[in-house]
């Protein structure tokens, strides 16, 4: 099942000028791993029809598809989600972090600051 996105950036801010700028960066940002989303498509509806839980027929399970499509890939591409739940447990160090998610420690240690930065400005 190959889902393809082959709308211009121009036609998809004419089909919805209502956005704001947050929403159309977003956009462009994911729109860098429409690759990785196609696969997990993929993936997801491979294990689904073979174990006899996705019915190719059912809108619901489309939707379920591309959300969960969608959920992976801003795992896969955001660490920093990850390194929150690491740091919730509370009892793994920044090094052990790094290594889990293969980073450097430096990048584990920026991450975290550049969340603080922004939760103090969020308060």
């Amino acid at each position: 099942m190959n889902v393809f996105f082959g709308y211009s950036k121009l036609y998809c801010e004419n089909h919805n000028p209502q956005r704001s700028d947050n929403a159309r960066r977003a956009y462009q940002r994911d729109r860098r791993f429409i690759s990785e989303y196609n696969d997990f498509i993929e993936k997801i509806w491979s294990h689904g029809i073979n174990s006899g839980s996705l019915p190719t027929w059912d809108i619901e399970a489309h939707a379920y598809v591309r959300k969960e499509a969608y959920r992976q890939v801003q795992f896969l591409k955001s660490p920093t989600i990850m390194i929150d739940d690491f740091l919730k447990k509370g009892s793994m160090t920044q090094a052990e972090i790094a290594r889990k998610l293969g980073v450097s420690r430096q990048a584990v240690s920026a991450a975290i600051k550049r969340r603080a930065k922004k939760s103090d400005k969020c308060h």
